[in-house]
């Protein structure tokens, strides 16, 4: 009687799972069918007809959200690397209506109407949310406080809150920790999308992902940054990205994804597709940038694993890697053999671009600079005549918005980082581990590009979603006795 018993609970757990798991393939199916069907709206003819084609897709989120929000917020995610902030509805009341806004404003709508579904967890309290909306006041002061106008810091404000804190709120209410496998997947659904446009845009000059047509506003910011899509005689791509500086940013936050896919949920073909597929887009983006941040990202976390591993293990995937690094050689030469060269050479400038001696130039004369500015800044609509005084470019996020928004802005942004740093280092597993020096490599960027946005919304909502770190899951015990055994050998 109790074996009969027994098979039959094992019976329900294993139909459970399975059940799961076909959910879990049907949502992977419906992303990639909407990331197409995306695509499709993009490539229209003309600026009528793609803000009806996104007026449309943005209908068919509603209709989305209303039935099923947690789908709707992994299809926001699976969008995330390739929707540009180029794309918008027009200007409402002085206001940049885009398409991103406009989805998150979705997100929002359907999480007020949901939000029975996903309660608070009583007693569990989030001290990097308390830390945003401390931000987000910030924000306002300084709007107030600083030299610029008004308006124009309030736009900005407006704009930062919605797609950044907005987004990863909600997400940090409808996902919990053991879900952070589906936030990845359905990332790195749209990151192989990403990946692969850059590769096309390499070999046949078609940027699907930015061949829609703009405003003239945003063209004439276009050709203002022609400078940035020519270096060493060679047309950079810029996948879904105005500039292709904001691309080398975006792609330690792919590297990672295809981390995750590979290393905790074993999921070989995904993973290691997007793997060589950032590589390459890094090799493609000519920029020392993203060379540099997925080495920050990347070495450790392969040393980590490596020291686990028998040497006939190791044996086998140094094979590997020089086998695919050859055949990649071979379709790819000279793309690859400028990358080596931007990495082992940081100081030349003869592939184009400032070196680094220019950056470290930058900081150095910068800092007592902005030190010597109204400490809440000089606003987003002055800031540009501040800029001038120190270069033509001002490729450093922390004195670009010292600048702009204050060094005490600043300031306390790089308080958040370094909270994020040290909750994710004390976590204690794999996953904490990687996310640690996935915040490192994302800190690293911002000394080469001048905004935050457009890589933050999907840190936080990593950090955010996998915020139980004490776990006691089987998985999560036997990762953090690995990581424990790496540390002591």
């Amino acid at each position: 009687m109790t074996s009969t018993a027994s098979s039959s609970v094992s019976a329900r757990a294993s139909t459970k799972s399975d059940g799961k798991k076909e959910a879990k393939r049907d949502h992977l199916r419906g992303i990639t069918v909407l990331l197409f069907l995306f695509l499709a709206c993009l490539n229209v003819s003309s600026m009528a007809s793609l803000r009806l084609a996104l007026g449309a897709f943005a209908g068919l989120l509603l209709v989305i959200g209303l039935r099923d929000l947690r789908f709707l917020m992994l299809v926001m995610i699976a969008l995330v690397p390739v929707q540009s902030s180029a794309l918008g509805f027009g200007t409402v009341f002085g206001y940049q209506l885009t398409f991103n806004r406009v989805a998150v404003l979705i997100a929002v709508l359907c999480f007020l109407l949901h939000r029975s579904k996903y309660p608070r967890i009583h007693g569990r309290r989030e001290p990097l949310l308390y830390m945003l909306l401390a931000l987000f006041a910030l924000s306002v002061l300084t709007d107030l406080l600083g030299d610029g106008s008004y308006l124009s810091g309030v736009q900005r404000t407006l704009s930062e809150s919605v797609e950044v804190l907005l987004f990863a709120y909600i997400c940090y209410r409808v996902f919990g920790p053991r879900e952070l496998g589906s936030v990845t997947s359905a990332f790195a659904t749209g990151g192989i999308l990403l990946s692969s446009s850059v590769i096309l845009e390499r070999v046949t000059g078609m940027n699907l992902l930015f061949s829609f047509p703009v405003a003239d506003e945003i063209y004439a910011g276009l050709l203002s940054a022609e400078q940035t899509l020519d270096r060493a005689d060679t047309l950079r791509v810029r996948g879904s990205f105005q500039n292709p500086v904001y691309l080398s940013g975006f792609l330690p936050l792919l590297l990672f994804a295809a981390a995750y896919l590979l290393l905790v949920q074993r999921r070989r073909v995904l993973g290691g597709a997007l793997l060589v597929l950032v590589v390459l887009t890094a090799c493609f983006s000519i920029s020392r940038t993203a060379i540099y941040a997925l080495l920050i990202f990347g070495a450790p976390i392969l040393i980590m694993t490596q020291m686990r591993r028998g040497v006939g293990r190791i044996i086998r995937f140094a094979a590997l890697t020089l086998v695919l690094g050859g055949l990649l050689y071979a379709i790819f030469p000279s793309d690859l053999e400028r990358a080596v060269t931007l990495t082992v050479n940081p100081y030349q400038a003869s592939l184009g671009g400032s070196d680094t001696a220019d950056r470290l130039d930058l900081i150095t004369v910068g800092v007592p600079f902005v030190l010597s500015l109204n400490p809440f800044g000089s606003g987003f609509d002055r800031s540009q005549q501040f800029s001038l005084l120190l270069g033509p470019d001002i490729a450093d996020f922390f004195i670009g918005y010292s600048i702009a928004r204050g060094v005490i802005w600043v300031a306390a942004f790089c308080m958040l980082l370094a909270y994020m740093m040290w909750r994710t280092l004390r976590g204690g597993n794999m996953v904490s581990w990687m996310l640690f020096w996935l915040v490192v490599s994302i800190s690293a960027t911002y000394l080469g590009y001048a905004e935050y946005w457009i890589s933050f919304p999907m840190l936080l909502v990593f950090v955010l979603v996998h915020g139980g770190l004490n776990s006691t899951s089987p998985k999560s015990q036997l990762l953090k006795r690995v990581v424990s055994v790496a540390g002591t050998q």
